[in-house]
């Protein structure tokens, strides 16, 4: 069994662990708070919410459409990021073996974010796409490799099995239509080593990229990541159960004191 096997599990066993300890606690909470309202000791504190409520009945309507508007967009920034990381992995772990017409990737190097006055290529970059720093999160096209022309910035997949990517500096053609690219980062002085066949090519960079967002993406397809991930969208699920529960007792206390009140 290896180390990264035995780490998956006993992080998914402390996690595990951990939510349900949240779940036993968060459940005799809401329930000792149910207590709570059913006996009337909450009662003064409903029938002020109550008052308060219909007396700014228009600030109360504000708050409930900026918490909606709140939750909206933290959940779609949440689902994209998800699915931004979801999108590297696939790329990453398969090689470049998945084909995608638009894939992204996450920066983890700084050899494309500047370029170095030792590099020999460098009078020829002027109008070339530029590059990017540590941690941006790029995308790439899917191209045919017959379409990249020199000094494009493309991903390929190096041998030692990970995603390189640098700048086409030379295009090799065997005469039979077989092509070859030796490939060199902005930021390094010499060249990689062997030319990259060109099943090797997974994509060409559009230009476009989102800086900082790599890191977050990098950390969600990471383990921790993912466990950070699952338990935090268990532990939002589980809150708003308890709210649920206790907002729905104490509607029913509400309607229950209010005749009361009303035939004082």
């Amino acid at each position: 069994m290896g180390a990264q096997t035995i780490a998956a599990i006993v992080c998914g066993a402390f996690g595990c662990a951990v939510a349900l300890a949240l779940t036993f606690f968060c459940i005799k909470a809401v329930r000792a708070e149910e207590g709570r309202i059913s006996l009337g000791e909450r009662d003064e504190r409903l029938l002020r919410d109550f008052a308060a409520r219909t007396r700014f009945s228009g600030r109360y309507r504000f708050l409930k459409i900026l918490k909606i508007i709140f939750y909206s967009l933290g959940g779609a920034l949440f689902v994209c990021i998800l699915t931004l990381s979801a999108l590297s992995a696939v790329t990453t772990r398969s090689l470049g073996k998945i084909r995608m017409p638009l894939c992204v990737l996450a920066v983890g190097s700084q050899s494309m974010n500047g370029i170095s006055d030792d590099n020999p290529y460098a009078d020829n970059f002027d109008g070339a796409v530029g590059g990017f720093d540590k941690y941006a999160l790029i995308f790439l096209q899917s191209v045919p490799t017959s379409s990249l022309k020199l000094y494009d910035v493309v991903a390929y997949a190096s041998e030692s099995g990970i995603i390189i990517v640098h700048r086409i500096v030379r295009i090799i053609d065997d005469g039979n239509g077989k092509l070859s690219f030796v490939m060199c980062g902005d930021a390094n002085s010499k060249a990689d080593g062997a030319a990259v066949g060109a099943d090797k090519i997974i994509g060409r960079y559009t230009g476009f990229k989102i800086d900082g967002l790599g890191a977050a993406v990098m950390f969600m397809n990471s383990l921790a990541g993912i466990i950070t991930a699952a338990f935090a969208i268990y532990a939002l699920g589980l809150a708003e159960w308890a709210y649920a529960r206790i907002a729905r007792a104490e509607k029913q206390r509400t309607e229950i004191l209010l005749p009361r009140e009303e035939n004082k």
